[in-house]
């Protein structure tokens, strides 16, 4: 599912709205949270445990850095996260380019 698409736009959106404004305030990220994962399913349901494993990792460290401010703890986190990104987004050009020289 793509933010273009007609589903999207007249289907997904105003009813995550709608009870987004019905749900308590107490749980309106858990909510946002769900949301996003049911969206994220959708378009790719394959990976979403890439994402899930990404927002769990970044939840510790988080809890981490809140408890002791830890340079070595940020830079961690950075560095698995970049590490993340590059990996599934550059992997397969890399691995295309050596195969074809």
């Amino acid at each position: 599912m793509v933010f273009s698409s007609n589903f999207f736009l007249f289907g997904f959106l105003p009813v995550l709205l709608a009870l987004l404004l019905l749900c308590p305030a107490k749980f309106r990220n858990i909510f946002i949270l769900a949301a996003s994962l049911l969206f994220y399913a959708a378009g790719s349901g394959v990976l979403l445990w890439i994402l899930v494993f990404s927002i769990v990792w970044n939840y510790f460290i988080a809890q981490s850095l809140a408890h002791r401010q830890s340079r070595l703890m940020l830079a961690v986190g950075v560095m698995a996260n970049l590490s993340l990104l590059a990996w599934f987004k550059y992997a397969n050009f890399f691995s295309q380019e050596i195969s074809s020289a």
